[in-house]
């Protein structure tokens, strides 16, 4: 490794200590941008609590990876996992910025130092917890120092950490060796899809008198994917909007 790689991992080093040891009290606080280390709301979406218990299930293992084309909810489902977890947590929304390696490691060391907590009093507690960082739209990353940092991260953090990971397109990061250990859960698009429990249930809250025959015609052509019933939010002239023709 060059003396260049070298030093961002000597940096990295000292974030691993940021997790192992972090105060959230004594951090004093920074100007980035809160949108970056915020979930966005997701009100008025559907509630997916068996994916939820799917993730809260797999917090024992290092990385979660989910990873699915634009339009499966993935944003969604991750931003309901954060506000729904009572641990620890972190989170960083990444952009093509961010795929510097300098940049990446100044906002994931930022996102830990805002890591959400409850009181003071209850931090000791919390450090034995899992921590969650979860890194949203991490296809934006284009930098091998940046993919080969987190392979380090992955590699040598605490047994603690737990890492979801975002993203259109698997990261060339090690995840081979992570499945192969056991330490690797993945979400792909199918298991992203509506069911068609689901599909009836959304589309009641806005046509309660949707026939059957055109429910299941949706459900066939939606295939489960999110994003075609977000092209008809309030599903006002839904039969216009191209998904049942």
């Amino acid at each position: 490794m060059g003396e260049f790689q070298q030093s961002y991992h000597s940096e990295f080093a000292e974030s691993l200590q940021t997790i192992s040891g972090y105060n959230s009290q004594s951090m004093k606080p920074s100007p980035l941008l809160n949108t970056k280390f915020t979930p966005p709301p997701s009100a008025g979406y559907l509630p997916r609590p068996h994916l939820i218990q799917w993730l809260d299930s797999h917090m024992t293992q290092r990385l979660t990876l989910v990873s699915a084309p634009p339009g499966y909810g993935k944003t969604t489902l991750l931003a309901d996992f954060f506000n729904a977890h009572s641990g620890p947590a972190a989170w960083y929304q990444l952009e093509e910025s961010d795929s510097d390696p300098t940049v990446f490691l100044t906002h994931l060391i930022e996102s830990i130092r805002r890591m959400r907590t409850t009181s003071k009093n209850e931090l000791s507690e919390q450090i034995n917890d899992t921590l969650l960082i979860i890194l949203e739209d991490y296809h934006f990353v284009a930098s091998p120092i940046v993919h080969q940092l987190l392979d380090y991260l992955l590699e040598n953090a605490p047994p603690a950490l737990h890492l979801i990971i975002s993203t259109r397109t698997d990261p060339p990061l090690a995840l081979a060796r992570l499945r192969a250990r056991g330490l690797l859960s993945e979400l792909r698009a199918n298991d992203l899809r509506f069911n068609d429990d689901e599909v009836e249930t959304l589309l009641r809250r806005e046509v309660p008198d949707i026939s059957a025959e055109s429910l299941s015609a949706l459900s066939q052509k939606t295939e489960g994917w999110a994003a075609a019933f977000a092209d008809c939010p309030q599903f006002t002239g839904w039969a216009k909007c191209g998904i049942c023709t």
